[in-house]
């Protein structure tokens, strides 16, 4: 169980990362691979709202919404579960 808890602390598999909104479309998230698992896309501005049902991961280090809420001007945190953590 140690050796798990020493790769918990190396490879965090809970992430984060803020980003400028935009159009609604590809995102840039650095970090961040298609086979992670998104967990949140919150727009801080607007007391929390949780948009990631409007998200997916398509590529390497983007998030795409098309079709979905436009977020140019917002803040966005956007929380993964990396599945290469090693757990």
């Amino acid at each position: 169980m140690e050796g798990k808890w020493g790769e918990f602390n190396t490879y965090p598999p809970m992430q984060m990362a803020t980003i400028d909104g935009g159009a609604a479309g590809d995102l840039t998230v650095a970090g961040l691979k298609p086979i992670y698992t998104l967990v949140a896309v919150v727009n801080v501005a607007a007391a929390g709202a949780n948009l990631v049902d409007e998200f997916t991961i398509t590529d390497t280090n983007t998030i795409n919404n098309t079709g979905g809420t436009d977020t140019t001007g917002m803040l966005l945190l956007v929380v993964w579960y990396s599945g290469d953590a090693g757990l």
